[in-house]
């Protein structure tokens, strides 16, 4: 049986695994990603190389540089929630 450390540093290396995937598909290296998303390259080398906790705002600046959604990534698509803008004024 896994201990509870054990499956969250799974399901990064299986985040990572999706990232480096669209990261092929499009042609961009992991300096162009951290270029295009804001985060540092020192941060998204540890984020995805070595498996480290990914904060929220760093998953969001990479599914937005790499023009995919955060469910897309993370491997939710069919529980995606539908959002066509921001409405602040209600």
């Amino acid at each position: 049986m896994q201990k509870p450390w054990e499956v969250e540093s799974d399901w990064y290396f299986v985040l990572s695994r999706r990232v480096f995937t669209v990261l092929g598909q499009r042609g961009i290296t992991l300096y162009g990603l951290s270029v295009l998303s804001g985060v540092s390259f020192y941060q998204t080398a540890r984020y995805l190389r070595e498996g480290r906790r990914m904060p929220a705002y760093a998953l969001f600046r990479y599914a937005r540089a790499l023009g995919v959604s955060v469910s897309e990534l993370v491997g939710d698509v069919s529980n995606e929630p539908e959002q066509t803008q921001l409405d602040f004024d209600s």
